[in-house]
């Protein structure tokens, strides 16, 4: 009776190394492609939250000089008024809704808070605002953090250039009127807008505090 060649076994066995070899590079590889790909989705995500953030806001400042005897008190009104082709939506959140800014959040310090900047004085005093086209106080940087992508930045004025300033101060409509939207989404981005590193400081007014 012949026994089993050993050599069978080897080859086999190499073969099979092999293969988990191969298993455990595609799997790396795949790996790689999800992460670029999911980075290179965030980023055309926060391009186009950038976009349609400055368009609401420009709408907003289109309103608050077209349509002053109307306060604005829901985003709808911007279609309406034809300051804003369609309602877009919030493409960094699952729902679509963007968080509304008003008035009240410009008075009580909540934007103030949310851009790390000086609340109004201590007495509560209304802060003094003006549509977009205004001086504005330059924002504080952002402390810079590694892989943080600097050439993607976007300035306001050089978006909204142009706008003759109006001087408010009080807003029209109240407490209740809106001002501006923010994502929903909260956490470090991957670019900086207006020096601004966490989508918290993202804010796309159609009015701004003035000093």
């Amino acid at each position: 009776m012949n026994s089993p060649d050993p050599r069978g076994g080897g080859e086999a066995g190499y073969t099979l190394v092999g293969l988990l070899i191969l298993v455990a590079i595609v799997n790396i590889g795949l790996a790689v492609a999800v992460t670029s790909w999911r980075s290179i989705d965030i980023r055309a995500r926060e391009a186009e939250l950038i976009w349609r953030g400055e368009q609401i806001a420009r709408a907003i400042a289109c309103h608050g000089k077209t349509e002053a005897t109307e306060p604005l008190e829901k985003l709808e009104q911007l279609v309406e008024s034809n300051c804003l082709r369609s309602l877009y939506r919030d493409p960094m959140s699952r729902d679509g809704k963007w968080r509304i800014l008003r008035q009240a959040d410009l008075t009580d310090g909540t934007i103030a808070a949310l851009q790390g900047e000086p609340a109004p004085d201590a007495e509560g005093a209304p802060a003094t605002i003006g549509f977009l086209g205004t001086a504005q106080t330059p924002a504080t940087p952002a402390a810079s953090r590694p892989g943080l992508q600097t050439p993607g930045t976007v300035e306001r004025p050089s978006l909204l250039g142009g706008l003759s300033p109006v001087e408010s101060t009080g807003g029209v409509g109240g407490a209740n009127t809106i001002i501006g939207v923010m994502s929903q989404k909260t956490g470090a981005a991957t670019r900086l807008y207006n020096t601004y590193e966490k989508y918290e400081g993202w804010l796309f007014l159609g009015v701004r505090g003035v000093s």
